[in-house]
């Protein structure tokens, strides 16, 4: 007969075997799974269909992280992991997140007008809240980015300023125009008492440890280091007829660092529960693609359940998806647009999941 100690020992034995036998089964599972995304990137990569960097982060664990191409119209400096990417719309998260930091210290609420914190702009703006703003019921038009040879904060606050008359009346229609988070920031300025750029760098990018995000100061880029350069199939950089030097609108960060924002966001640790959900709602006016300033949420018995985002700008483009109900993350940045990010993340997600 066995001593008290010896099946204690087996118990032990065997169960140290079985939690072995499941890790390696664990391991070849993952190894299968990266396998069969870098086949498929690789392929995409190799027919043209896909230059830029993906990462995949399911719990906390990277599944998969790679980069492929050239990080510029070069064709000799391959992509690093590190570069950082324009994000076309999703830098629209930022003013939103920043507006909700100032309501939760009491300074602002965003059920009020924009005229109280920016008194320049016409009598419309006394129609207008900071609520019409996150969810671009505001009436605001689009940006005429060719009116100009120089993009600058104030030449756009120019043009607000003598604009007669909104395209429609506040809360009765919707218009997905750059002024909205445009004005968001300048709110934060007034409000903070510093430029909007270094309230994100105080608040935001240095608290979550971004250290590959930031705000360049002109379009054309004039620092190259480090950064992938958008390009087209021949190879040609972007190029516009005008210069930007609106910092709001040229945020370009890493794949891992977008990671770590939208981590760090659902996770509560930016801004509370109660106001990522305000910053997740779209209007309940009856028009089609409407969009929140994170993009779109689905929200399942009061929680959110899934958070995709989509961005593009020249030939960038982003896609970030948050699954939280699977506790999935997939990234893709790239600087050779081909309108192809979603599917990519489709069939990764099938991979995975």
């Amino acid at each position: 007969m066995k001593k008290p100690y010896q099946h204690r020992l087996t118990n032990l034995i065997f169960s140290l075997l079985l939690a072995f036998i499941s890790l390696q089964k664990t391991a070849a599972q993952g190894t299968e799974t990266q396998r069969k995304i870098d086949s498929l990137l690789h392929n995409l990569h190799k027919s043209g269909d896909f230059n830029g960097t993906a990462l995949v982060v399911k719990g906390e664990h990277t599944v998969y992280e790679r980069s492929f191409g050239y990080s510029n119209g070069v064709e000799k400096d391959f992509l690093k992991t590190s570069d950082k990417f324009g994000i076309g719309s999703i830098y629209k998260e930022l003013p939103a997140i920043a507006i909700m930091l100032l309501q939760e210290k009491g300074l602002l609420s965003i059920e009020d007008a924009i005229s109280e914190y920016l008194p320049t702009l016409p009598d419309w703006s006394k129609t207008i809240t900071i609520k019409n703003l996150f969810q671009y019921t505001s009436g605001l038009p689009k940006v005429n980015w060719g009116k100009h040879k120089l993009i600058s904060d104030a030449a756009l606050l120019h043009d607000l300023t003598t604009l007669k008359t909104l395209q429609f009346k506040p809360n009765t229609g919707y218009l997905y125009s750059n002024y909205n988070p445009f004005l968001l920031a300048q709110i934060v300025q007034n409000v903070s008492g510093k430029s909007f750029a270094n309230y994100i760098k105080e608040k935001v990018l240095k608290p979550v440890g971004l250290t590959h995000s930031g705000f360049n100061t002109v379009f054309p880029y004039e620092k190259r280091n480090g950064m992938a350069m958008p390009f087209n199939d021949d190879f040609e950089e972007d190029s516009i007829p005008f210069e930007i030097k609106s910092p709001l609108f040229l945020f370009t960060t890493s794949a891992y660092d977008l990671y770590k924002l939208n981590h760090e966001l659902h996770n509560f640790n930016i801004i509370s529960e109660n106001s990522l959900k305000t910053i997740s709602q779209i209007t309940s006016l009856d028009f089609d693609n409407k969009q929140s300033p994170l993009g779109e949420v689905e929200i399942f018995d009061g929680k959110i359940i899934k958070h995709a985002h989509h961005g593009s700008s020249g030939n960038y483009e982003c896609l970030v998806l948050k699954d939280v109900k699977h506790d999935l993350t997939i990234v893709l940045l790239t600087n050779r647009k081909k309108r192809n990010v979603h599917e990519i993340s489709d069939e990764i997600g099938r991979m995975i999941l």
